[in-house]
């Protein structure tokens, strides 16, 4: 096994039919209830991101189109504000990214807690065998340094606004 599956009391792998009954009952009860949270946390969690990250890339990009198209002749000023869109545009393709792979983490990871913690409530698997994988973690990076770029796109669209305003 790849991961640490000894308790710390001894070398053997601790399973829940090693616990006392109270112990199996409020473990179970926990991970039961870490299910339904890790369900609507990765649900909700992806989607307010997204939204957020989509709504001030989208309200930039409506304001660097309106900066544009009221600067008139300015060649200057309609060229910075086009950038600005297109920064704009960016920060929106990624929050799309994004989106998608929050959803597959979220989901990808979910499966992943339900089945090894089924087989730890049956007694299949040690206790410490529903650790997150490293890959989880990683996806885990991957999703934040896109929802950062998405950010980062956002404030490079907006400086440029600030610089035609």
């Amino acid at each position: 096994m790849d991961q640490k599956t000894e308790s710390s009391s001894g070398g053997k792998p601790l399973f829940m039919r090693d616990l006392i009954p109270e112990a199996q009952e409020i473990l179970g009860g926990t991970v039961r209830s870490l299910r339904e949270t890790l369900m609507s946390g990765v649900i909700n969690w992806g989607f307010e991101v997204i939204k957020h990250l989509a709504i001030f890339n989208g309200a930039g990009l409506a304001g660097a189109t309106a900066i544009a198209q009221a600067s008139g002749s300015s060649a200057g000023a309609h060229a910075i504000a086009l950038q600005s869109a297109h920064l704009f545009v960016v920060g929106l393709a990624i929050a799309l990214i994004t989106m998608v792979t929050i959803y597959f983490t979220g989901i990808g990871y979910l499966r992943y807690f339900i089945d090894r913690s089924t087989a730890m409530l049956l007694n299949t698997l040690p206790i410490t065998g529903i650790n997150p994988p490293t890959v989880f973690w990683v996806s885990v990076g991957v999703n934040w340094c896109l929802a950062a770029a998405s950010i980062v796109t956002f404030f490079a669209g907006a400086l440029k606004i600030i610089a035609v305003a």
